[in-house]
């Protein structure tokens, strides 16, 4: 071939069954619409897996096995194979330690739903294996099993209150309404599109779910505008990550629901889900 032509990048664009399989190996990874764009997305969480569909000048799109959300990535020490997880991070946030003792170095600060392979517990710290060989430390109640579930998404939800907003994110460092909706469920086990467009779509078509008048919510269920969703933590509470406070917030129902009604000029939709 030609010395200016660069047949990886060719063979790779052009072969997308070689795609290979990978892990996030930082923290949290922007993905975006395409290479060139600097617009967050959403984000990638350590752990979590992406199958490479195709890599150019040092980007990769990817497929993220979590909700199936496509988009572009920096290739250059984000991904990399890993073992297989083993757990999932179930508090808002964790420091990875480099010892099994607070005063150690902190080696990252990871969010909730990041996915770790734990060898071993003792003494109540779980034994973290890292992508680059090296080992960390959490405390033994920031993470739970994959094959264990949370019983109340509210709950989850809650864990999120103070934290700022952020478009796209995904991540204790900041997220978007929808993220909020989206963490909190797969804490309980349920899987739960990433926007929240396709967020209604998919609440409305689960057998059971049923549309409430809001003059009788009660815990756990969901409002909906274009572009906006929330979720109600009592009949009268009403919890959301929102632009209009900068953060994840809890507030009168009523009012929130009337200001929002009022921003989108459309009246939200309230679901109870069928969980």
């Amino acid at each position: 071939t030609c010395p200016n032509f660069d047949v990886e990048s060719w063979w790779r664009a052009r072969t997308p069954a070689a795609a290979d399989g990978l892990t996030v190996a930082v923290p949290t990874v922007a993905l975006t619409a395409s290479p060139a764009s600097e617009a967050l997305e959403t984000e990638l969480l350590f752990g979590e897996s992406v199958k490479v569909l195709e890599r150019i000048d040092g980007h990769a799109r990817v497929l993220l096995e979590t909700d199936g959300y496509e988009g572009w990535v920096k290739a250059d020490m984000t991904l990399a194979a890993t073992a297989p997880p083993t757990h999932r991070l179930c508090c808002s946030a964790v420091y990875v330690l480099a010892s099994p003792d607070v005063k150690s170095l902190s080696l990252m600060r990871l969010s909730m739903g990041a996915r770790l392979f734990v060898d071993t517990t003792d003494d109540g710290w779980h034994r973290v294996e890292l992508p680059d060989g090296s080992v960390g430390w959490i405390p033994e109640t920031a993470a739970r099993t994959l094959d264990s579930t949370e019983d109340d998404f509210v709950s989850v939800a809650e864990r999120f209150l103070g934290l700022p907003y952020l478009w796209g994110g995904r991540s204790a460092a900041g997220l978007d309404c929808s993220a909020l909706v989206q963490l909190s469920l797969q804490a309980v086990g349920v899987a739960c599109p990433r926007n929240s467009g396709d967020q209604y779509d998919w609440a409305k078509s689960r057998s059971g779910t049923k549309v409430i008048d809001r003059r009788d919510t009660r815990r756990g269920d969901l409002v909906f505008w274009p572009g906006h969703v929330g979720l109600c933590s009592s009949e009268t509470a009403f919890l959301h990550a929102n632009a209009h406070h900068h953060a994840v917030t809890a507030e009168a129902t009523k009012d929130a629901l009337l200001r929002t009604d009022a921003a989108s000029k459309v009246e939200g939709v309230i679901l109870r889900l069928a969980l």
